[in-house]
């Protein structure tokens, strides 16, 4: 399946594909970016076999709404939805932010697109082209933080969260994700992050966040 947002921004054909079956039967084309996402991590020799290089691992957490361990709220800030006029606070936290997504990990993948990999994403929700809601932690008007989120077969997923390096560690992320539940119906949310990023899985775990399961990534690049 064509990637239209890397292709877009890496200026060259992209593809992701979720299953060994699939990635096998394509034709490689040149000056090409393949991602391989699978839920079994792949040996040595079929790593070798079919040109693919491991990236990371990503984990896969899940929460019900009625297990969320709520945090004391140490700010007076305002969850809200997000409104045009937030736009340029928001995208001055995304270049601010140094994404631990998989794009840094790949030293293949050039470095203008990492540094603007996450401002690239938030405009797309803006353009209506990612996400279902976006969600702002505002104080006196002041964007704290804000999180993506996508509606996936009745679940929310979490598909970026960020907050200001200027105002982490004050309960801002949690009160984004508390507050979720105030903007939508749904009873279930998912949300994922590398295997190595210590904090982010504690932060999911102190939520109450139980985690299901893994995935793997794998890049080629022609």
């Amino acid at each position: 399946m064509k990637d239209h947002f890397l292709s877009k921004n890496l200026k060259k054909r992209s593809f992701i594909f979720k299953s060994i079956k699939e990635f096998k039967n394509i034709k490689i084309l040149n000056n090409s970016f393949y991602q391989v996402i699978l839920k079994k991590k792949l040996s040595q020799k079929q790593k070798t076999n079919l040109n693919l290089k491991y990236i990371n691992k990503l984990n896969i957490y899940e929460l019900n709404f009625k297990n969320l361990k709520i945090k004391m709220d140490q700010n007076k800030v305002k969850i809200v939805k997000a409104k045009n006029t937030h736009k340029r606070e928001i995208f001055k936290i995304c270049k601010e932010t140094k994404s631990l997504s998989r794009f840094w990990i790949d030293r293949s993948i050039p470095f203008k697109f990492k540094k603007n990999y996450l401002f690239l994403w938030l405009k797309n929700f803006f353009l209506n082209l990612r996400g279902d809601l976006l969600l702002v932690s505002v104080n006196r008007s002041k964007v704290l933080g804000f999180v993506l989120l996508k509606v996936k077969k009745k679940i929310i997923q979490i598909d970026q969260i960020v907050v200001n390096k200027r105002f982490r560690n004050q309960g801002i992320a949690s009160k984004l994700i508390t507050d979720i539940s105030n903007f939508t119906n749904y009873t279930k949310i998912k949300a994922g992050t590398d295997s190595k990023n210590i904090s982010a899985k504690k932060f999911y775990f102190s939520l109450n966040f139980k985690k299901k399961s893994s995935c793997y990534n794998y890049h080629l690049h022609t």
